[in-house]
C-alpha cells in the first residue's frame, strides 16, 4: 500500500520515488472510483509533505492536473485529502506555490473551500495560509484578486479550531505586511483595503477578546 509506504520519513519517501511508482499513483487521481482515489492521495500527499524535492516531484509529475475532478468528487474526504495535498505544495517553494497558481487553482481554493464542510474548508484554509506566508508580493497580489483575503476573514472567528485560525491570521498578517511595504514605497495599500472591506478589522478586533493568548497575539 503504498499511501503507508510514503508516511515514514524522507528514506522511504526517497526509496519510494526511486521506484518510479509517483507516476503511476498519480495516474489513478483521474479514476471515477473514489476508493482508487483517496488512497492514491494520500500517497501523493505524503510525498508532497516531504523535502523540497520531493514536492518539486510531485508538482511536475503532473499532479496539478487532476486537482479539478477530485476536488469535484462527492466523497468529501477526498475533497480533504485533495486540499491537504495542496497545503503541502503550497508550504513550498515561491516556485511551487507559483506552479499551483500557473495551474489557476487558486479559485478553487477558495471557491470550494467557501462552501464546504468544514473538514474540507479547513484544510483550504491552510494551503490559503502556507501560499500567504511563502508568497512572494506578485503571488500575494494573484492570490488576493482570486478572493483570497475575503476566505480567511470570512473563517476569522472564534468558532474556528485554534490551530487553522492561528494559520489564517499568518496568512492575513502576511498579506497586511505586503500591504505596508507597497505604502511605504508610496504606492497603495490594497491588501489593507481588501481586509478592511471584507470587515477583517472588526473581526480581528473581536478576536483580541478572545481568551486564548496565542490567537490574542496573532491578532493584535
Amino acid at each position: 500500500r503504498p499511501s503507508y509506504l510514503c508516511d515514514g520519513g524522507e528514506e522511504k519517501v526517497d526509496a519510494f520515488c526511486q521506484t518510479g511508482a509517483l507516476q503511476h499513483v498519480i495516474q489513478h487521481l483521474g479514476h471515477p472510483d473514489s476508493k482508487v482515489v483517496q488512497p492514491a492521495l494520500r500517497a501523493v500527499g505524503n510525498v508532497a509533505a516531504g523535502a523540497d524535492r520531493h514536492t518539486d516531484l510531485v508538482v511536475k509529475s503532473g499532479v496539478l492536473t487532476h486537482v479539478a475532478a477530485c476536488l469535484a468528487q462527492t466523497k468529501a474526504s477526498v475533497r480533504k485529502e485533495t486540499m491537504w495535498l495542496l497545503s503541502n505544495i503550497t508550504a513550498g517553494t515561491p516556485e511551487q506555490i507559483q506552479a499551483v497558481l500557473d495551474a489557476g487553482l487558486m479559485p478553487l481554493i477558495v471557491g470550494t473551500g467557501g462552501q464546504d464542510c468544514w473538514d474540507v474548508r479547513k484544510e483550504a484554509l491552510w494551503a490559503v495560509s502556507n501560499a500567504a506566508v511563502g508568497g512572494s508580493p506578485a503571488q500575494l497580489e494573484a492570490m488576493a484578486n482570486s478572493g483570497a483575503i475575503e476566505f480567511c476573514v470570512a473563517a476569522c472567528d472564534n468558532k474556528t479550531e485554534t490551530a487553522a485560525l492561528v494559520a489564517l491570521l499568518d496568512g492575513l498578517k502576511a498579506f497586511l505586511k505586503a500591504g505596508q511595504a507597497l505604502e511605504n514605497a508610496g504606492q497603495e495599500n490594497v491588501f489593507s483595503r481588501m481586509v478592511e472591506e471584507a470587515d477583517g478589522l472588526t473581526k480581528l478586533e473581536a478576536l483580541q477578546e478572545d481568551a486564548n493568548e496565542e490567537i490574542y497575539e496573532k491578532a493584535v
